[in-house]
């Protein structure tokens, strides 16, 4: 049953191989195999009466796939033949028939719900786990190979000839015609003895479930005659559709796929899914279990019903978990990289909200990276952004209200009005902004006209959409909150029947809204047709292979759902009012603009309507076109005819709700843990050895051990040649062991810190393991990489002490993908007993130097930046021609898009290389090295440097102070020998770097500078060591009180001179005055020139942990983070002085005060000029200008 349906990836394409490389019509359910022999093609096209599937195994085997019946026809047909299995499982069946009849009353229906949930574990959890071992390691075939089951006993390596016989007999007296047992496949022979396995299963789950049912049948005391009927009536129905359902879809898929045959091989032949496969997705899995329901309705008995919904519940996991993953390995494989694509251009639909680059204002090379900073998703939550944190607090202020107000009729009345308010915005007020967008661009013309750009445009209204519709449905859920009471008896009337329909309506209408937003994107989802004139062709996947426009359908299933679970007349209201809204909606909003665009391309009949169409006879399509034609000719009259009286109207907006996709990951594989094995006897741990070969870091990582901060004899390296490997980098291990070693030895990857004991390993390997022989696991992976096994060792001294070699090598997934220090551990005969341990090594990620890099015209090194990351990208990916790119300009392969775990590599890397921290999903978006270099280059534009080495930052340090004392001097800030600027030395944080007295600012250099210690004390410098004692008084007691700054900066500034005899603090009346609200400290005091340790202090308690002071009748100061927003503030608040003066002034001439910036406005405005990210920012610009006039000056 593994054809059920489309992909989960893209379930509206069919099962196909090799899809993704090509295109097939939205109508079209023929696809192409692109491995179909075409002599095979012609022999079909001239014999198509007779011809034969062929069959193609993993390697290349071909062969004739006989014909095979069903489950039912070969137990209960008489006409066709029967073996020891179907006896044995109508014994079975017969079995659990006379449990109904012999047991007591008390036990029938625990007993028998514990039976068919036995049989449906042994069917969802038990077949899957046997499916998906076979999908990922062949693992049922490989068990085939391992027990030898079809080895003829004729060769001698069959153990067990008596088996071999049974199958021989069993398989063929199933397949009378063009089967022989000994020549079928491996594969095929598994596969016919693993559905022996599935008759069994999917027989006795189904017999048990009706005999279930059958045990919980009754008729409920009181019920009308009527009633019985139309239960009986709905029930038989619901059966007959199931029966319907599943017979079409044997129809269609064959034994093949009802049984999973393409886990094991597949077919040289067209599949054609049509019938009830175009009805709805996975119909075997979900309208298939109407009959489920229709049994429950005639049992009358909810614990039939709860047990159905158990069993739908499961058979969904099944397929999601199981089928869906190897449908899209086998049919979906990502497209080929196309190797001669140098550019990744951006298409507004495809990246589904990316914006045009002038949106960014920043320039951009052509393939800029796309946007991928997504809306919808708790994975894309943001409290960064403001429509999240909107979004969030309008939900908290309705929670909360919905919990501390009372039930009366009042309060329901009102939140009922809230949320009628709420969805009439939602619908017909957005309706009505889409409505005008499509005719004449008024959103999008509304920014404009305040010189925003199109993509501003877009995100707003994304915001905006975005809230409204949260509000839409959280301002519902609040309203039926408040009319919903609990029920006194869940087994009186219908009351647990309306609440599992409403669950049911509601879980519907979020699948739907998920399958239409894994179809459309973002782009879609938030209407992007109405804002982008773009060409594309419309597509109908997923859910829209079914229906033209699913909102009409199941976009309100969960507000129903809502009514019938509150059982209230209100919201019964506000549910059919938000229908007819979105009908409207539908009707005079999308659909105008959907013609407008798309044109012919508009699909008229969706699958499920086609089908329906297909099935009914000519007199009632002939009766319908009729009907159809009246219709038309109707609603043509009734439009002209209100053309003319008055503009139509349009209301409405499409009404979805998408709840996050789970995310189900793959079980890691595991090795179990075992005590110390009993046949370790005779073996030698010395006798066993292993040496680690691998790329070693360059030299820069090596050097980064060395930190600063450890003792002086630790600062150099020892003699000892650490191993430290390159991330990502393909390791080799060399084993040696005795020629009798077990056959089951295994190498594992750990990390040293995880396992206390050195002779058995404590954790498990997750995967990180390779078999040291060749074909002893009944797994693919324990023999991915073996290089080569038990190669004898030449110089020994005897055979008993005869050794053997071997090579094995991890990458990719056997790796760890993160730093530290690991250990490679030899485990004996498959237990976890550790015989050797290698050499500890360490996994680094180089720092990226930025100073030995090349830089060009426009003073960026990407260049630089490519050849780093080109070779870090290639681990990532590892190094897969089909994914890692050769060059920065190849797009990365197909697979970064299909598995996160690349872009994840990718970013932990990047953060760790260039201290930059990206999204996961930047990487896909990106598409290739040059546009990931280009963003990390614009990312280091506008954020500080970071440095591993604290001399490489005291030196940076150093040369950004003297570039701060020439801006000083130029802005007129050096009066004689009065300032000062500091910063704390980054190897010892206890003392800090200032100006040497008497030297002049304008061409202070860095190696002029001096370093002074806690006790004023000059531990380095330049030649002129003289130290201005005011300067170490107030900055080591600002330093010493503010671990927090890195520089702190004073000066006899005029303006600065002139405020501070005022006696009182700055006044927030401009906009960068907002850089300092509650954020400027006013010391009242003046003790005279600063000569003592008190002064100082007194001045540090007043600034406090502020960020700038006014010192009275003295000067201003100013501190940072960074050196560079020190600066800014000090002149920014230099500036704020000189403003204030003048205002004053001015205002004291005409009588009046100055106007006064609130507090609010003030808070929101500090936010954006007041951090220090911010300032640091602002004064780049001003460094960056000083450090181009001063040339190499300013440093030696």
């Amino acid at each position: 049953m593994s054809a059920t349906g489309p992909s989960a990836v893209d379930s509206g394409e069919l099962r196909q191989r090799h899809a993704a490389a090509s295109t097939t019509d939205p109508g079209s359910t023929s696809p192409q195999d692109g491995e179909t022999d075409p002599a095979l093609v012609q022999h079909e096209s001239e014999q198509p009466k007779s011809r034969k599937t062929f069959g193609r195994t993993p390697d290349g085997t071909t062969f004739i796939v006989p014909t095979t019946h069903d489950m039912v026809s070969q137990l209960l047909d008489p006409r066709q033949p029967k073996n020891l299995s179907d006896v044995l499982v109508l014994a079975i069946l017969a079995a659990h028939i006379a449990l109904l009849c012999l047991l007591p009353a008390s036990l029938k229906r625990p007993v028998l719900a514990a039976i068919f949930l036995l049989w449906r574990t042994a069917y969802n959890l038990g077949i899957g786990l046997l499916l998906q071992g076979q999908s990922k390691e062949n693992k049922l075939v490989n068990w085939a190979k391992t027990w030898k089951l079809f080895e003829h006993p004729s060769t001698g390596q069959n153990p067990r000839p008596w088996a071999y016989k049974l199958l021989k007999t069993e398989l063929e007296a199933k397949i009378p015609e063009d089967y022989a047992f000994e020549k079928a496949p491996l594969e095929y022979n598994t596969w016919l003895v693993f559905r022996r396995l599935v008759d069994l299963i999917l027989m006795c789950d189904f017999v048990s479930y009706c005999l279930f049912a059958i045990a919980c049948g009754h008729r409920p005391e009181g019920e009308s005659a009527l009633l019985a009927v139309s239960r009986w009536i709905i029930g038989v129905s619901l059966v007959g559709f199931n029966l319907w359902v599943k017979l079409d879809a044997h129809r269609v898929v064959k034994d093949y796929a009802w049984y999973w045959g393409d886990f094991f091989y597949l077919i040289d032949q067209e599949l054609t899914f049509d019938g009830v496969f175009e009805m709805a997705p996975h119909p075997m899995y979900s309208i298939g279990y109407a009959g489920y329901y229709g049994i429950s309705m005639m049992a009358a008995s909810y614990s039939v019903l709860l047990i159905s919904v158990v069993a739908h519940a499961a058979q969904f996991a099944f397929l999601v978990l199981v089928e869906n993953p190897h449908i899209e390995k086998t049919y979906n494989p990502p497209a080929p990289r196309k190797r001669a694509d140098t550019t990744t251009s951006v298409d507004l639909g495809e990246a589904q909200g990316a914006v045009p680059s002038e949106a960014t204002g920043a320039a951009s090379p052509k393939g800029t990276p796309a946007q991928i900073h997504n809306i919808l998703g708790v994975g894309n939550f943001d409290l960064f952004r403001t429509s999240d944190y909107t979004a969030l607090l309008l939900i908290s202020y309705m929670t909360i209200l919905t919990l501390v107000t009372p039930s009366t009729p009042f309060y329901q009345f009102m939140f009922v009005l809230h949320a009628t308010l709420w969805r009439l915005w939602y619908m017909a007020g957005l309706g009505f902004l889409l409505d005008q967008q499509s005719k004449n661009k008024a959103w999008t013309r509304h920014f404009l006209k305040f010189g925003e750009s199109t993509g501003e445009a877009w995100r707003q209204w994304k915001a905006m959409y975005h809230i409204s519709q949260i509000m839409g449905y959280a301002s519902f859920m609040a309203a039926c909150w408040k009319v919903y009471t609990f029920p006194d008896s869940w087994d009186y009337g219908f009351v647990l029947l309306k609440h599992v329909m409403g669950v049911a309506l509601i879980a519907l209408q979020i699948w739907s809204a998920v399958s239409t937003y894994e179809s459309l994107g973002e782009f879609g989802w938030f209407c992007g047709d109405f804002f982008f004139d773009q060409k594309v062709k419309l597509t109908y996947t997923s859910i829209y292979r079914f229906l033209n426009n699913p909102e009409r359908v199941f976009g309100s299933a969960g507000l129903w759902g809502a009514a019938l679970i509150t059982w209230s007349r209100s919201i019964f209201i506000l549910a059919l009012m938000s229908h007819l809204l979105m009908l409207a909606f539908l009707q005079y909003v999308e659909k105008p603009h959907m013609e407008k665009i798309y044109g012919r391309s508009v699909r008229k009949e969706a699958g499920l309507v086609k089908f329906i169409k297909s099935t009914l006879p000519p007199p009632v399509k002939e009766w319908g076109t009729s009907v159809n034609k009246v219709v038309d000719e109707t609603s043509h009259f009734v439009e002209d005819f209100l053309e003319t009286a008055r503009p139509k109207l349009a209301a409405g907006v499409s009404t979805i709700v998408r709840d996050t996709t789970a995310l189900f990951n793959n079980v890691p594989a595991r090795l179990t843990l075992t005590k110390l094995s009993p046949d370790l006897a005779g073996f030698d741990p010395k006798d066993y050895s292993m040496s680690v070969v691998g790329e070693a870091a360059s030299l820069s990582a090596i050097t980064e051990r060395a930190t600063g901060k450890e003792g002086t004899n630790a600062r150099f390296p020892s003699e000892l040649n650490t191993m430290i490997l390159e991330y990502g980098a393909p390791i080799k291990v060399k084993w040696m062991a005795p020629a009798k070693h077990h056959k089951k030895d295994w190498i594992g990857l750990y990390m040293v810190a995880d396992n206390r004991s050195r002779e058995i390993t404590e954790v498990p390997s997750l995967g990180r393991w390779v078999a040291v022989t060749p074909n002893q696991y009944d797994s693919t992976i324990a023999d991915t990489r073996i290089l080569s096994s038990d190669i004898p060792v030449s110089s020994v001294e005897s055979p008993e002490d005869a050794l053997v070699q071997g090579e094995v090598a991890f990458e990719g997934d056997k790796l760890w993908w993160t730093r530290g220090v690991f250990e490679f551990r030899y485990h004996h005969g498959g237990s976890h007993n550790v015989m050797s341990i290698s050499q500890p090594f360490e996994i680094q990620i180089s720092r990226f130097d930025e100073e030995d890099v090349e830089v060009d015209s426009q003073g960026l090194y990407q260049k630089s930046v490519e050849s780093s990351l080109l070779p870090l990208v290639q681990n990532c990916f590892d190094r897969n021609p089909d994914i890692a790119p050769s060059t920065p300009e190849e797009p990365f392969g197909n697979h970064v898009e299909r598995d996160g775990k690349y872009a994840r590599r990718v970013v932990y890397a990047i953060q760790q290389m260039f201290g930059i921290e990206f999204a996961p999903a930047v990487v896909p978006a990106d598409g290739n090295v040059r546009n990931l270099a280009w963003r990390i280059c614009n990312a280091k534009q506008v954020l500080p440097p970071e440095f591993d080495d604290p001399y490489k930052e005291r030196q940076y340090l150093k040369e950004r102070l003297a570039l701060a004392f020439r801006i000083f001097a130029k802005n007129g800030f050096d009066d004689g020998v009065a300032g000062h600027i500091t910063v704390r030395d980054p190897v010892e944080p206890t003392t800090f770097w200032v100006n040497p007295f008497g030297v002049a600012w304008p061409i202070l250099r860095a190696s002029d500078l001096i370093r002074v210690d806690s006790r004023g004390e000059i531990v380095d410098g330049g030649a002129v060591r003289l130290l201005n004692v005011a300067a170490y008084m107030i900055h080591h007691a600002v330093h010493e009180a503010r671990p927090d700054i890195q520089a702190v900066a004073h000066s006899h500034s005029k303006f600065g001179r002139a405020f501070s005899t005022l006696g009182k603090n700055l006044d927030i009346t401009t906009q960068d005055s907002c850089a300092f609200w509650n954020d400027i400290a006013h010391y009242d005091s003046f003790g005279g020139i600063v000569l003592g340790p008190e002064e100082g202090q007194n001045i540090a308690k007043a600034l406090g942990h502020r960020k700038a002071a006014i010192l009275a009748n003295h000067g201003l100061l100013t501190c940072g983070t960074t050196i560079e927003s020190c600066v800014r503030w000090f002149i920014s608040l230099e500036s704020c002085c000189e403003t204030q003066l003048l205002a004053d002034a001015a205002a004291a001439g005409l009588g009046r005060e100055t106007v006064k910036i609130s507090d609010e406005e003030a808070e929101f405005t500090y936010k954006t000029v007041g951090r220090d990210l911010g300032g640091w920012f602002a004064a780049k610009p001003a460094f960056d200008l000083m450090e181009h006039q001063s040339g190499v000056d300013y440093k030696f």
